[in-house]
């Protein structure tokens, strides 16, 4: 099976199950921005887990790998993308190409179109469609999003109308503070969890919290500009969908030599004399029998392992400051569960707000969640 193969199996697959009144967005990858935005560096994660060659092909060519490592590879996935775009658009199957992430034009798309057809159906996988679909046209009845089942689990369908009035009003913020593709995710809560927190009345939430015997302080951000940083790139996330664009570098991103990461905290995670005295003692490479790793933290230059080219377990914002300076010895970008004077630390969040951050757990960055609301 040749690529022209694959795109005839695509349009068959369309016609079959959606009909001819379809509309196809895909994705953007424009060169000019790679590195510069906060979508491209979310695709960096999964790009160092799968790499793959580039491939010069066309509609004759029969693939010799995987799918998956096909797709790896964003050139690839670049110029497949040009290929059946053109072999649909010959279909007169209409097609349209975001700038990047292409949730928010899908949304868009199906709400021009709602005055046309009595149901408008929004098709994928991701719940993302589903909390723009309610956030950027809220109470719309004929718009659904229809979540695609794998197996033999079957398709779900949502309306606008899921959500109770008031969560559809903040969704936005529910979803980029929970944790999406581009921002960091608070541990154990996600969506749905947190819809259920703001559900709650807040009495029982107070009581329980002054008379809790136990508590986790992994549910803790480490330092409090940690938090602050979350909360400048949900903000950003937040305005991105809304339509309005902000540089990434003024919420909560900075520049690495690989494109922009995430700032995870300024302050060190705990004082120098405990800093001081952890390291793992990874003789080879840390993988993932490192302790270290195991624990969720980075390694410094005192581990071990020195940082060398073996070491597996280094962030990026550490390979950057590294390639230009070579006198900070401080290991700043440390990301873990010792706590900066946690009296301290309890008593701002006493100030700020103790109902609503003693809920708050401690977030990493990691891949949006999906899970069904």
């Amino acid at each position: 099976m040749n690529f022209e193969d694959i795109s005839k199996s695509y349009l068959t697959y369309l016609q079959t199950h959606y009909g001819s009144n379809v509309a196809i967005v895909f994705d953007g990858y424009p060169s000019d921005v790679n590195g510069n935005s906060a979508k491209s560096a979310e695709r960096i994660r999964p790009a160092n887990l799968h790499s793959s060659h580039e491939i010069i092909f066309n509609e004759a060519t029969c693939p010799e790998t995987s799918q998956g490592q096909f797709l790896a590879n964003e050139r690839n996935m670049v110029r497949f993308i040009d290929l059946l775009k053109k072999f649909l658009q010959e279909a007169n199957v209409t097609v349209k190409q975001a700038v990047e992430d292409a949730d928010v034009l899908i949304v868009e798309t199906a709400v021009s179109v709602k005055s046309q057809y009595d149901n408008i159906f929004v098709v994928g996988e991701g719940i993302d469609l589903s909390v723009l679909l309610t956030g950027l046209s809220p109470m719309k009845e004929n718009l659904f999003f229809r979540k695609c089942g794998k197996g033999r689990t079957p398709d779900v369908l949502y309306s606008t109308t899921s959500f109770i009035y008031k969560f559809s009003r903040m969704i936005l913020f529910i979803h980029a503070f929970s944790g999406c593709d581009t921002t960091s995710a608070l541990f154990g809560h996600g969506i749905t969890k947190s819809c259920s927190l703001l559900g709650k009345k807040p009495t029982p939430g107070r009581k329980n919290t002054t008379t809790k015997a136990r508590s986790t302080l992994a549910r803790l951000p480490p330092t409090v500009d940690a938090i602050r940083f979350h909360d400048l790139r949900s903000y950003l996330q937040i305005q991105k969908w809304l339509g309005h664009e902000k540089n990434p570098l003024e919420w909560g991103w900075v520049p690495t030599r690989f494109g922009l990461s995430p700032c995870k905290m300024e302050r060190d995670a705990a004082p120098e004399s405990l800093l001081k005295i952890i390291s793992c003692n990874c003789k080879k490479r840390c993988k993932n029998a490192c302790g270290y790793r195991k624990a969720g933290l980075i390694c410094s230059s005192l581990c071990t392992c020195s940082l060398g080219e073996a070491c597996e377990n280094v962030s990026d914002i550490n390979l950057l400051e590294d390639s230009i300076e070579d006198e900070d010895d401080t290991p700043s970008s440390i990301n873990n569960f010792i706590y900066e004077d946690i009296e301290n630390l309890y008593l701002q969040v006493d100030e700020e707000d103790k109902e609503q951050q003693t809920e708050l757990e401690d977030f990493r960055p990691s891949p949006s969640k999906r899970q069904k609301l």
